[in-house]
């Protein structure tokens, strides 16, 4: 009988103090679980760098997911003459197609406020990724005819067009962010920023004959147009912005 009433009298106490750790425990967890989920999967983009390109191009897509982490984007662009710079705008004809294909792998969560402790579960699209590109483009160009320094008289005769085929693959490594709405929302305004390294294959055709006015456009600009086929090393960087579906 003294045992028992020991135990009794013991049990408020005991009531109390599990019901205070439990309400002790939540109270930690909640303040360390800033945990934000992002319900959104889909989204259209907008290549800013693809305006920066020496072959400029106003550049769109769509990005959806294929797996949990994993996600597949596709981009297409077009610019034409009065877009381009002065490498493409000195000839008298100018365009350019794009198309990039683009599997991505997501790596996790990450940490986007290390002092407020505000941590994104991160899946396709958010967070840091590497990913595998296939590039394709077209330039289609006309070159210029030019006149004799203080002559009327024009060099070679008409010119004929000029197409560089190039294929290409990336191996890129870049990070996806979706700007703050509030303390602990997102927008769906995403950020999207990528480096990236590989090899491309140019392919230059030239229709009709060579002509004298070629010899008017020496150096790098010179070679980059010069007919024939050629590997060589790609390095690709950009800004996109998004905005989630």
């Amino acid at each position: 009988m003294g045992l028992y009433s020991i135990s009794l009298q013991q049990r408020p106490y005991m009531r109390q103090l599990f019901l205070f750790s439990v309400l002790f425990l939540s109270l930690t967890a909640r303040a360390q679980d800033s945990t934000i989920f992002y319900n959104y999967h889909y989204a259209v983009k907008l290549d800013l760098g693809a305006l920066a390109d020496p072959d400029r191009t106003i550049q769109a897509g769509l990005e959806f997911p294929i797996g949990g982490r994993t996600s597949w984007q596709i981009m297409a662009g077009y610019g034409w003459q009065r877009l381009q710079g002065s490498e493409l705008g000195s000839f008298s004809a100018a365009e350019v197609w794009r198309v990039r294909n683009e599997v991505r792998f997501y790596t996790g969560r990450f940490r986007t406020n290390a002092y407020r402790n505000i941590a994104i579960k991160a899946t396709a699209p958010l967070g840091n990724y590497w990913g595998f590109e296939l590039l394709a483009k077209q330039i289609n160009i006309t070159e210029r005819q030019n006149l004799l320094p203080g002559t009327t008289i024009y060099v070679g005769s008409a010119i004929s067009p000029k197409q560089r085929y190039i294929l290409g693959t990336h191996l890129k490594i870049g990070r996806q962010f979706a700007i703050p709405y509030t303390r602990k929302t997102l927008s769906r305004v995403l950020i999207d920023m990528y480096i990236g390294a590989g090899i491309r294959y140019a392919i230059v055709h030239e229709q009709g004959e060579h002509s004298a006015a070629d010899e008017l456009h020496p150096g790098m600009f010179r070679n980059r147009f010069d007919p024939g086929n050629r590997f060589a090393p790609s390095l690709t960087a950009g800004l996109k912005m998004g905005f989630a579906l």
